[in-house]
């Protein structure tokens, strides 16, 4: 026999001796490892998904007080909400605040609604 028949050989009878529990073992690992991998795809996704729900969550919560705000806004100018957002994005936008931060500081009391319709620079 040649070199490359003894290696092929000598694999061989290491396969074959490989015992019943060896093998059993090595199959273990194998599904060890799959099952680790697809526990590793699976984190990933449930971070994925919290990761949007806070989003989603954070969205809805800046929705519900602009809306707040415009009815606020509108019920005490007797506008439109429509009109009513006008003047808050206005607001907002002429001091560089985020349109949900005004909001709420309209709801909360600390922006009067009345200081919406006056010069954006000086009122408020």
């Amino acid at each position: 026999m040649g070199n490359s028949d003894h290696g092929t050989f000598g694999e061989s009878v290491y396969l074959h001796n490989i015992s019943e529990h060896q093998s059993s073992s090595l199959a273990l690992a194998a599904v060890c490892l799959l099952l680790h991998r697809q526990l590793q795809r699976s984190l990933r996704e449930l971070e994925e998904s919290q990761r949007l729900a806070g989003q989603l969550q954070a969205a809805l919560d800046s929705r519900v007080v602009i809306e707040q705000a415009k009815g606020a806004v509108s019920a005490r100018l007797g506008i439109s909400p429509g009109a009513a957002f006008g003047l808050l994005r206005s607001y907002a936008r002429s001091r560089s605040r985020p349109l949900r931060q005004l909001a709420g500081d309209v709801v909360g009391g600390s922006v009067p609604v009345t200081a919406l319709t006056g010069d954006p620079v000086s009122s408020g």
